[in-house]
């Protein structure tokens, strides 16, 4: 997602529905191969195609909490990687 620090989207729909019924699901994944972990983590579900209504600052805000949420991760990380 453009201008939102890293956060991607996927759809999710229903199964036979015609494509315009679901919603579109933004996360942030963060892969540490050192350690065999691959993390998701889930923040948010908008109904299909909201996503592209988006302004400037409603996708600041998103990339504030990416922001956040990259730190809480790292903390996270470098805890593990010290307790081994």
């Amino acid at each position: 997602m453009e201008n939102t620090g890293g956060l991607k989207e996927i759809r999710c729909g229903i199964a036979g529905a015609d494509g315009k019924e679901g919603w579109d699901v933004v996360f942030a994944d963060y892969n540490y191969p050192e350690m065999k972990e691959h993390l998701y983590f889930l923040l948010i579900k908008f109904p299909i195609d909201f996503i592209k209504t988006l302004n400037q600052e409603e996708k600041r805000k998103l990339r504030m909490i990416k922001e956040k949420l990259d730190e809480d991760v790292e903390n996270y990380y470098w805890t593990l990687m010290d307790n081994d």
